[in-house]
């Protein structure tokens, strides 16, 4: 989108890709974020919810509070 925002003033392309397929990018971008975001939210969810003593290590110790802390949360 970015990237698509310097081409379009650099070339003069406003003609060709208007106002309208700007804004319908950032509809899709954003509802695809929304899925990505209920994934994850699942996956912890469902870790949290078994009980599983090795699938709670892995995203809560490990993960979201551990050594990739960083990672997760970027």
């Amino acid at each position: 989108m970015t990237l698509m925002v310097i081409i379009r003033k650099m070339y003069k392309f406003t003609n060709y890709i208007t106002d309208n397929h700007m804004d319908a990018i950032a509809r899709i971008l954003v509802f695809i974020s929304l899925i990505m975001g209920t994934a994850y939210a699942t996956e912890i969810f469902v870790a949290w919810y078994s009980g599983n003593e090795y699938e709670m290590f892995t995203f809560f110790h490990n993960r979201i509070t551990g050594d990739y802390t960083t990672q997760f949360w970027e």
